[in-house]
């Protein structure tokens, strides 16, 4: 890959076929981090370190954890499954958003298409309703998924990291930037 480690691709697309939310655009990032793909995806799945990579993040809990261990094999499949509640500050609103957030991330397959060893981290965000919905700000990430691959340097991988969200209301050119500001602020 033609990448060098201290840069970060950025792209925008819209879905073709029309469904929730195919009016958003999809924002997609690819870079170089220097640790290695599995323990880029631990550290993803790992709810007590995630202000470390989301500087939005006020902290995230463990809900419910199916199953545990990002090389586990069990009754869910391959890898680790889990639901946590996320609580973040976003720029620019005043109010916190509260989402209920399904995670799973596991080893990729020969089957998945994409070669070489890594791992994949997928998740769904929705705005949690069991609060006072008036205290926090509506948001939903409709699809997050990190794909990160190893590079040939053991303590680097390629993350491409594809999000699809809906921010807390604000004016579309606000909104926009707010998506590529986050892909960005993740990386």
């Amino acid at each position: 890959i033609a990448l060098e480690s201290d840069e970060i691709l950025v792209y925008s697309g819209k879905w073709r076929k029309h469904g929730h939310g195919s009016h958003l655009p999809i924002i997609k990032t690819q870079s170089i981090v220097d640790m290695p793909a599995k323990d880029m995806a631990e550290l993803l799945l790992d709810s007590s370190r995630v202000t470390i990579y989301n500087k939005m993040s006020l902290g995230r809990k463990d809900v419910r954890i199916m199953q545990l261990g990002i090389d586990t094999q069990g009754s869910f499949g391959h890898g680790e499954t889990k639901i946590v509640r996320n609580l973040t500050q976003p720029p620019i609103t005043k109010k916190q958003m509260l989402a209920v957030t399904m995670m799973h991330g596991r080893k990729l397959l020969p089957e998945d298409g994409v070669s070489g060893e890594g791992y994949i981290v997928v998740s769904r965000a929705v705005p949690d309703r069991s609060e006072d919905s008036g205290e926090f700000s509506i948001s939903e990430i409709l699809l997050g998924v990190n794909i990160l691959q190893q590079m040939e340097n053991p303590n680097q991988c390629l993350v491409t990291a594809v999000t699809h969200i809906q921010p807390p209301a604000l004016p579309a050119i606000v909104a926009s930037r707010v998506r590529v500001s986050s892909a960005l602020n993740f990386v």
